[in-house]
């Protein structure tokens, strides 16, 4: 409980104040925080789209990452999963309330980014934008793992994957895998 208390006194306090996302003063923020991040490329493999991936990106180009866009997709894909790992937490607690004699595990619920290999695939779509699809899973890098996409049925949150337009600074086809 203290814990959700906590989390959300910061999320209201770091959401205070801020002006819409076109505002210069907004722009110099990301750019700052962009640039303290720091980027752990031991957990991440860059793998070249490939027009077989239809089912990634229609109509879409091959193009490459640099540091401040690796930087950028670590700020956007951390902040999205506080809302997430908030949200889970909430159900965590309200699943664990309704079924008490059964033993959940809050890992089982939230997402923990530093445990987790990244496949990131960038593009460049139809409107000239650059987008990114990120897999990510607990597993080790196995053998191809750094050079070919994992697929997996089921698996709980041990895999995700989403896309980021690095444009638009948006997130779409954010899941999370489920339990069989």
């Amino acid at each position: 409980m203290k814990i959700i208390l906590v989390l959300t006194v910061v999320v209201t306090f770091f959401s205070c104040g801020h002006k819409e996302k076109g505002a210069t003063e907004n722009k110099t923020l990301v750019e700052t925080k962009v640039d303290t991040i720091s980027i752990d490329t031991s957990s991440i493999a860059i793998i070249p789209f490939d027009t077989t991936y239809h089912w990634l990106f229609k109509s879409a180009k091959q193009t490459e990452l640099n540091t401040s866009e690796l930087k950028k997709i670590e700020r956007i894909l951390t902040d999205s999963l506080i809302k997430y790992n908030s949200e889970q937490r909430l159900q965590y607690e309200e699943i664990s309330k309704k079924y008490p004699n059964e033993n959940f595990n809050l890992s089982n619920f939230i997402i923990e980014l530093d445990k987790y290999k990244r496949q990131y695939i960038p593009v460049i779509n139809e409107q000239g934008e650059k987008e990114v699809w990120i897999n990510c899973f607990c597993d080790k890098w196995g053998e191809n793992g750094r050079t070919e996409i994992l697929e997996v049925e089921d698996g709980g949150n041990c895999y995700f994957n989403l896309k980021i337009n690095l444009t638009t600074e948006t997130i779409y086809d954010f899941m999370v895998n489920g339990d069989a």
